[in-house]
């Protein structure tokens, strides 16, 4: 930050909202009257100074990310604005597709729908810009970066297997061209992408442990800590387990993990660990451990920016936090109605630019909030949406989650009848998603 003030480029170390929104509205507004093609097809830069606090801006970003997120989208949005300023240079589609990373990141429950529409459309726009940019030879050093990028916003706007590619493809491109650090956070995205996707336990096991091994062997560390993390949340939900919450085991210590986390400031690693934690704490039920768990997640939210951590973390918490009102009334249960209801007026705006991947956690919410409500048509109706979107879809895990909650609004209700064949399907999806623990 120093030596990008002697560069004429100051900013803080701790910035204010203030400070992101004078640099966003300026990009925004260099932006007016061009479109995406041109912008991609910038003459190169020439200007030493600008070149220089482009190298620098981008020396720091993933540092920032990982240690002081709201440093990250000052950095991402002034290395954009010398761009259109001064032309491409190497880091160019690294910051566009960091912008359109943080433009994911800042569509949130608390934001009026016409806003989050109108920051769908940039996000839209930065990605054509970022991927148009890596066919120019100006900018072909960062491929790797801006694959990265890229794979960070495409699951919110397309399928998810398009997002899952991109990180494999960020992944190896690290690995053709010496970009190890940036090709690592490839097969990070891919860990939580591929969870949240559903992919067969077994095979996501095999895939995530090729990664760390070959990152342990190019002297990685934190990376793999964090692939760790997904191998035992998957070997928990795989076998029978004592403390199936518990991230403890072959692959993954949390109890040994937590204080260098702490030391280290890895906020992201921490993030990590608390959606995972959450998952593993609803699917078996510890709910003496569930609001601890819903806390600690809500608390940690910033460290997954934009990261494809964050659907499971909407649809984890509204799904738990309706779990720990059940049979509550009065300022309670509006309370969180009232949230709940805004986690599904966001996901109701995603599953617009990618449904495949979102319409089936809202039906399934939907469902959920209207069983606890006593609504029983509404319940019916989104309960059997949930269970065609997501096996539509492929999400065998959601949808085998749809059918053991559809059950349980039978069995409340004493109907086993209707309850048992949802039950055995449940049972079954969870067998073929790998879940063994859970299906006995």
């Amino acid at each position: 930050l120093v030596a990008l003030k002697d560069l004429g480029i100051e900013i803080p170390a701790q910035p204010t909202a203030g400070d992101f929104q004078q640099l966003k509205d300026k990009l925004v507004d260099l932006l007016k009257d061009r479109s995406t093609a041109s912008v991609a097809e910038l003459s190169a830069m020439s200007d030493e100074t600008a070149l220089s606090a482009s190298s620098l801006l981008a020396a720091e970003m993933s540092t920032s990310y990982i240690v002081n997120p709201p440093l990250f989208p000052i950095i991402a949005f002034q290395g954009a604005i010398l761009t259109l300023e001064f032309g491409l240079n190497t880091w160019s589609p690294f910051f566009f597709g960091s912008v359109g990373m943080i433009t994911v990141s800042l569509i949130d429950h608390k934001m009026p729908a016409d806003s989050a529409l109108d920051q769908i459309h940039l996000l839209s726009d930065m990605q054509t810009i970022t991927l148009g940019m890596l066919e120019n030879p100006v900018t072909a050093r960062s491929r790797t970066k801006a694959l990265l990028m890229s794979a960070f916003v495409s699951p919110w706007i397309e399928p998810i297997k398009e997002g899952i590619e991109l990180t494999q493809a960020t992944f190896h491109s690290g690995q053709e061209v010496g970009d190890l650090l940036y090709g690592s956070y490839g097969a990070y995205h891919f860990s939580m992408q591929s969870f949240a996707a559903g992919m067969n336990l077994e095979a996501y096991q095999s895939q995530l442990t090729d990664y760390a091994t070959k990152l342990h062997k190019q002297g990685q560390e934190l990376v793999p800590q964090w692939l760790s993390i997904y191998l035992q949340t998957a070997q928990n939900l795989r076998e029978t387990h004592p403390k199936p919450h518990k991230i403890v085991g072959a692959y993954f210590d949390e109890d040994e993990w937590l204080p260098d986390a702490l030391a280290s400031n890895d906020v992201t690693g921490r993030h990590t660990h608390s959606i995972n934690k959450l998952v593993l704490i609803y699917h078996f039920e510890v709910d003496n451990k569930l609001a601890e768990s819903v806390n600690e997640a809500e608390e940690l939210f910033l460290g997954g920016r934009a990261s494809f951590t964050i659907p499971l973390f909407y649809l984890y918490i509204a799904l738990s936090k309706l779990r720990l009102v059940e049979g509550k009334s009065g300022t309670d249960i509006q309370e969180t109605m009232n949230l709940v209801d805004s986690y599904l007026q966001l996901l109701g705006i995603w599953a617009r630019f990618a449904p495949s991947t979102f319409q089936h956690k809202q039906d399934l919410i939907v469902a959920e909030r209207a069983r606890i409500l006593g609504d029983t048509d509404e319940a019916l109706n989104h309960s059997e949406q949930a269970i065609r979107s997501a096996r539509a879809s492929g999400f065998i895990h959601e949808e085998a989650l749809a059918n053991e909650l559809y059950a349980r609004f039978w069995i409340e209700r004493d109907n086993k009848r209707f309850a048992a064949p949802l039950l055995d399907e449940a049972h079954n999806l969870y067998c073929k998603w790998g879940a063994m623990a859970k299906a006995e």
